[in-house]
């Protein structure tokens, strides 16, 4: 089957990751992701693109940003997969398993979508033991200050105080971590389908000649002849 083309939509909210090689854990070292944080900061200002949230895993990248256009998020996406490629000297060849995946997501599902690159997407487990990854998590909840992130509208719904915002991001993720919510915003972005109420999928679909929402599985019924 064909993979579907990729589509970003200007404006909305996206979930965009770089998924490794089965086997390859290309951000093993902690001072690799953090070189990755740094491009990401790089790139927040370089290409004015907001960037909400991300998540570095041993063998994946992932993040959440607004894009004003595709170019955009493709370079931001391609300058923080090249930073690890160039860093592993060891080997001539990518540790990617090739293009990025991406999915766009309505105002309303955007806070899930933050909490789900934090969670770590509920995407394909490591493949060691290593230690798991590091996210915008603790900078939402008060523990870390990364001034480059651009908060979403909802997390500012969250509180009038920023204390208050923090204890209620913290509890609001706890509470998502327990569902399986994380594993279908994976499986969204995975597979490119834009995440929303019906309205806004239809104004999505005037954008673009590709479908934007998944066929219901199974044949269409015949009508019963009399």
């Amino acid at each position: 089957m064909a993979r579907r083309t990729r589509q970003v939509f200007a404006g909305e909210v996206h979930v965009a990751m770089l998924l490794a090689k089965p086997g390859h854990t290309p951000l093993l070292a902690d001072s690799l992701k953090h070189s990755i944080v740094a491009q990401l900061r790089d790139d927040a200002a370089a290409l004015r693109m907001p960037i909400h949230g991300f998540c570095l895993l041993p063998h994946a990248i992932s993040v959440l940003v607004t894009p004003s256009d595709a170019a955009g998020l493709t370079l931001l996406m391609k300058h923080a997969g090249q930073t690890i490629t160039r860093a592993q000297t060891a080997s001539t060849h990518s540790p990617w398993e090739g293009r990025y995946r991406c999915t766009a997501f309505d105002a309303d599902s955007s806070l899930e979508a933050l909490f789900a690159v934090e969670a770590l997407l509920g995407g394909p487990p490591p493949t060691t033991s290593a230690p798991s990854g590091i996210s915008s998590n603790a900078h939402w909840t008060g523990n870390a200050h990364l001034p480059w992130l651009s908060p979403l509208a909802s997390v500012w719904a969250l509180g009038n105080t920023p204390f208050g915002r923090q204890a209620t991001y913290q509890a609001a993720f706890e509470a998502f971590a327990q569902t399986d919510r994380a594993a279908q915003v994976f499986e969204a972005a995975k597979h490119g389908w834009p995440q929303g109420s019906a309205q806004w999928l239809h104004a999505l679909a005037q954008q673009t000649a590709a479908r934007v929402k998944k066929k219901v599985a199974g044949r269409k019924l015949s009508p019963i002849k009399m």
